[in-house]
């Protein structure tokens, strides 16, 4: 199947000496019949656009006289695309093609970035992070350098050509020094998982993420940028010394002021650090300053709106409102609903054989089960493992002992209870109280002893 047709974009002159339409053409030779649409994305312009093949129709945008990369975007892949007013491209497929083919009157820049964007990818995979960061310091940071020689060296050979647009050159200079930075910030972590030890550091170690620019909005056009800003911002917090998930999010929420003051930028990681709060750590409980300090402050209509929607889908889940009912079932088949704990307060731990964070949290939970036995408390653990893990399950309940109700899950991360409780992320602890009410949606793990007991003081007394 073929399609075949004209994408006429008009952007309109910001200047007031002409009065012209500057045109933005794309026409598209899509043979690939699984390819049914694609979108034009980029966050800081707030532009989002999908396309539907087959049914052609002018698209308007007025991008002014500004230089622009887009996401060209399709659910298997990710492609970068220069854009100017005066830009003509062509986008094919056909199904042998993994990703799509672009065709541009800035055909240079357009192959620079899809070079950079490969040898980028052979550069994490030849050199990943297991690989150059079981070293010391000293020869951790030659592999770094031998690491990304390869991008320097495709950047280099088109500064010295002169033929491409210079700001293409800055955007991927900026790219690399991101891409070092998140090695470096990686560094200690992956140091002490391997060798089972912190490396030996210099106090002025972090002084590198003083190289990354926070007040450039286009270079945020870029995937990599963004993910290395957020790392860089929340570098400073160690979640294991946190006493919940939300403390972790809200003190990187907190923190982005002290990294930036661009308005757009700002909002960008405000914005995420929220959201991931709300979907990751159990609702809109007890954040209300922090909602409103951003719905004030914000700009970003677009961002307003999706957070108001997911405000709106965790409604049920505030402190006192009747907890969802679930089931699932007992190594022996038998079902167990909420509902059937109806006079017991309920400590739910959601969790899976795969997830380390979850069984790092096991010690605590046996404790506090031992500390809390002859207490009106029932302890629950809900497993998410897939069906074809039952039996792994039911080895790892057996041999490590482990106590209270242990029931899992039919359908895994589509199960009542991740669907029911918006559960995205694991471990995760809820706490209902004898009466059915939800008492939090996102309890204290067992390991933050103190805050936990707190809690559970609030239904035993």
């Amino acid at each position: 199947m073929k399609f075949n047709y004209v994408f006429v974009i008009l952007i309109f002159s910001s200047l007031f000496i002409s009065c012209q339409p500057q045109i933005i053409e794309i026409t598209t030779d899509i043979k690939d019949p699984n390819t049914r649409s694609f979108a034009f994305q980029n966050q800081i312009e707030n532009i989002f656009e999908t396309v539907q093949l087959g049914r052609p129709e002018p698209i308007n945008y007025d991008f002014g006289d500004r230089k622009l990369v887009l996401e060209l975007r399709t659910a298997g892949s990710t492609q970068y695309v220069f854009m100017t007013p005066d830009t003509k491209i062509k986008i094919s497929k056909t199904p042998q093609q993994g990703e799509f083919v672009i065709t541009s009157n800035h055909q240079k820049e357009q192959d620079l970035l899809a070079s950079f964007d490969k040898e980028l990818s052979i550069a994490e995979t030849k050199y990943s992070h297991y690989e150059i960061m079981n070293s010391n310091l000293k020869d951790f940071e030659v592999k770094l350098v031998e690491k990304y020689a390869n991008l320097n060296a495709v950047v280099g050979m088109a500064k010295k050509e002169g033929r491409v647009d210079k700001k293409i050159l800055y955007w991927l200079e900026e790219r690399i020094k991101a891409a070092e930075i998140n090695s470096k910030i990686n560094y200690p972590a992956y140091f002490k998982f391997l060798r089972k030890q912190n490396p030996e550091l210099p106090e002025n170690y972090y002084d590198f993420v003083k190289n990354f620019n926070f007040d450039d909005p286009q270079l945020f056009y870029f995937y990599d940028i963004k993910s290395v800003g957020a790392a860089i911002i929340a570098h400073k917090f160690n979640y294991a010394e946190m006493e919940s998930l939300g403390a972790y999010y809200s003190a990187q929420f907190n923190a982005v002021k002290e990294y930036t003051s661009n308005p757009i930028i700002k909002d960008l990681y405000e914005y995420k650090f929220l959201n991931e709060k709300i979907n990751m750590a159990g609702g809109i409980d007890g954040i209300e300053d922090e909602i409103n300090e951003y719905l004030t402050t914000s700009k970003n209509q677009d961002n307003i709106q999706e957070l108001n929607q997911i405000i709106a889908s965790w409604s049920h889940l505030k402190k006192g409102l009747e907890a969802p009912n679930f089931s699932a079932f007992t190594r022996d088949g038998k079902e167990v609903k909420l509902s059937d704990l109806r006079g017991k307060n309920v400590y739910i731990d959601v969790w899976a054989t795969w997830c380390g964070p979850c069984i790092s949290e096991i010690p605590a939970l046996k404790a506090m089960e031992t500390k809390y036995h002859d207490e009106n408390v029932e302890f629950v653990s809900v497993s998410i493992d897939v069906a074809s893990d039952k039996q792994k399950w039911m080895d790892f309940v057996e041999k490590r002992e482990l106590k209270g109700i242990q029931i899992m899950a039919e359908n895994d991360w589509r199960s009542e209870i991740t669907r029911n409780y918006n559960i995205q992320g694991i471990p995760r602890f809820l706490l209902i109280d004898e009466e059915g009410k939800i008492v939090s949606a996102d309890a204290p793990r067992p390991s933050s002893t103190r805050q936990l007991e707190s809690l559970l003081a609030t239904v035993l007394n």
